[in-house]
């Protein structure tokens, strides 16, 4: 994400808040899933699979 890509809070935007909150909820559920991959072998395979697949969205995501 660059920089610039945030927006401010006087920039003339009335979703602002729901902006911010998007992106805190998806650099959080990033964090939850790259310790629950840190501790893959307790995991089954298939949750596993799905936890990566999930990470490397949010990754795309992220560099659009």
């Amino acid at each position: 994400m660059k920089y610039t890509d945030l927006p401010n809070k006087h920039d003339d935007i009335p979703s602002w808040d729901e902006i911010l909150q998007k992106k805190i909820r998806r650099i959080e559920r990033m964090e939850y899933l790259e310790k629950e991959l840190a501790a893959r072998d307790r995991l089954d395979g298939y949750v596993v699979k799905g936890f990566e697949e999930e990470l490397k969205k949010l990754r795309d995501e992220k560099n659009d």
